[in-house]
């Protein structure tokens, strides 16, 4: 009567080995879970620092190099300004000579023809015996006007040497003004080129940066450019800046408004602020996908039907949590879903948590990464406890796996 009961104790020995197995293999993937969102959370906090030290470095660089150019820019006019005020005073000391070589040319000639009447009248004078009164004053007032004419030419002379001194001077001073100047020209090309080869770096940088980033976010189901010009259209713009009238052909050494570089950091800009937005972390601290996303046999009719999000299975009480900041646009019960929440995250950016147990968040609420959302429950079109959870852009569903293996390996891009 023994040899009947040794199968059944047999099956029951290898159910119990098999049960003990699952506990096993389902204690070792939730701990990993827990592992990798730890260090998904490390890795996350260094990227953005990296990025904000990047960015500040950068900016700190470029204004440093742009205030360097401003003051080269302010001497080199300062010197401009200098020589056009000495090739005037040399215009002007050229005039002066010419005028006074001119007045000294006449006078000489005028003294030339008062001797030349002196002489006559004296020769007259000597050949008469007596002169009269007249003929007397004539002399006088020919000697009178021959002294001032000759008191005159001294003046001018003296006038004509110092003319003559302050043009040599003003020549000097434009030959070392003009030396100034070339190597002052050479210095501001110099750094051009210095300028030149750091933006040409930083801008193959972010470049890359952002490649990696759009094919990861490619990888996730999502258009990285369309969503990348959202973000760069909500990024607040101005300008302005003091009222300086233009002055006569400035040197232009700054680099002109809306240059290659800004647009990179504009779209590193937008970046940061999708990848702020982006639900690329999971909502579960420790959990299993139990039902993925797509289509799938339908756990109440057996038919195939479409899952537009994925169901994962959470340790008893689990908070559902928001993996990226947003704003509560829905709080209640759904026919199907149960108790819900929805958090908008921006950009057309919308999360979606279902059969919860418990809300912890109402609509309008304002919600920070990581910030509890819900209870992981039962309630609604359910077979037991877990969480249903979607993301949806523009209203279109796409994989929540696919965005979590996206937030992983977002730490590779910045490693490497």
């Amino acid at each position: 009567m023994s040899t009947p009961n040794r199968p059944a104790a047999g099956r029951s020995s290898r159910r119990r080995i098999l049960l003990g197995l699952l506990v096993v293999v389902t204690s070792a993937t939730l701990s990993f879970g827990g592992f990798s969102l730890y260090s998904l959370f490390e890795d996350r906090a260094r990227l953005r620092a990296d990025l904000e030290f990047a960015r500040r470095e950068a900016r700190a660089v470029f204004q440093a190099r742009l205030e360097r150019e401003r003051e080269l820019v302010r001497q080199l006019k300062a010197l401009q300004a200098e020589r056009d005020r000495g090739a005037a005073r040399i215009r002007r000391a050229e005039q002066e000579k010419r005028r006074l070589a001119d007045r000294l040319a006449l006078t000489e000639a005028r003294v030339a023809a008062l001797d030349a009447e002196l002489a006559s009248i004296r020769d007259a004078a000597a050949s008469l015996e007596a002169g009269s009164q007249q003929r007397q004053l004539s002399l006088e007032r020919l000697a009178r006007e021959k002294a001032r004419l000759a008191s005159e030419l001294v003046a001018l002379r003296d006038r004509l040497s110092e003319a003559l001194a302050e043009r040599d001077m003003a020549r000097r001073v434009e030959k070392g003004l003009r030396w100034r100047i070339d190597m002052l020209q050479a210095r501001v090309a110099e750094i051009e080129n210095s300028r030149s080869s750091a933006m040409i770096w930083i801008r193959e940088w972010i470049g890359g940066q952002l490649a990696a980033i759009e094919q990861l976010l490619a990888q996730a189901g999502v258009d990285p450019r369309r969503l990348l010009q959202r973000a760069g259209d909500d990024l607040p713009a101005g300008i302005g800046g003091p009222l300086e009238l233009p002055e006569d052909e400035p040197v232009p050494l700054a680099a002109p408004e809306g240059t290659d570089l800004d647009r990179t950091l504009v779209r590193l800009q937008a970046a940061q602020r999708l990848i702020a937005a982006l639900p690329l972390s999971s909502p579960l601290d420790s959990y299993r996908i139990t039902s993925p996303f797509g289509t799938r046999k339908d756990p109440m009719t057996g038919r195939r039907a479409v899952h537009r999000g994925v169901d994962m299975a959470a340790p008893w009480n689990a908070r559902a949590l928001a993996p990226a900041p947003g704003r509560v646009i829905r709080a209640g019960r759904h026919p199907a879903y149960g108790l819900m929440v929805e958090v908008d995250h921006g950009m057309g950016i919308v999360t979606r948590y279902a059969h919860l147990k418990k809300l912890l968040v109402k609509k309008g609420d304002k919600v920070d990464f990581r910030q509890p959302v819900g209870v992981v429950g039962n309630t609604g079109r359910s077979t037991g406890p877990h969480l249903h959870y979607e993301i949806r852009i523009d209203g279109e569903p796409l994989d929540p796996a696919g965005f979590i293996a996206a937030g992983r390996n977002l730490t590779l891009v910045f490693k490497g």
